[in-house]
């Protein structure tokens, strides 16, 4: 494998074996954490997304968010009672946080 290559794989496994990023939720005071999203996270979420953007902001939600000893939160719910029985307020806030984002999902889907 090429020197860059074999780096950058090197700096993801790093990141995934580091700790945690997370966002502080004051709705419920506690923390929700996640780790570097992974290629195949991403065809997981892309495919909910095709739905709607609900749908792929869920289910980026789910599918990253993680408890303070790295248990999947959301793993026994269905997407749609994510979309249904959950604040999106608050699950679109998780997103933001997951994607380094300070805007609202509002304003990201005018743009």
């Amino acid at each position: 494998m090429p020197e860059i290559a074999e780096l950058l794989k090197q700096r993801f496994q790093d990141r995934l074996a580091g700790e945690m990023e997370s966002v502080y939720l004051e709705e419920i005071e506690q923390h929700v954490y996640w780790k570097p999203l992974t290629g195949a996270q991403q065809k997981i979420i892309q495919k909910a997304g095709k739905n709607s953007e609900v749908s792929g902001v869920c289910q980026h939600v789910k599918t990253r968010a993680l408890d303070k000893d790295g248990k999947p939160i959301f793993q026994d719910i269905a997407l749609v009672g994510m979309e249904n029985d959950f604040d999106y307020d608050v699950i679109s806030k998780i997103f933001l946080a997951m994607n380094g984002l300070s805007s609202t999902v509002e304003d990201i889907e005018k743009n």
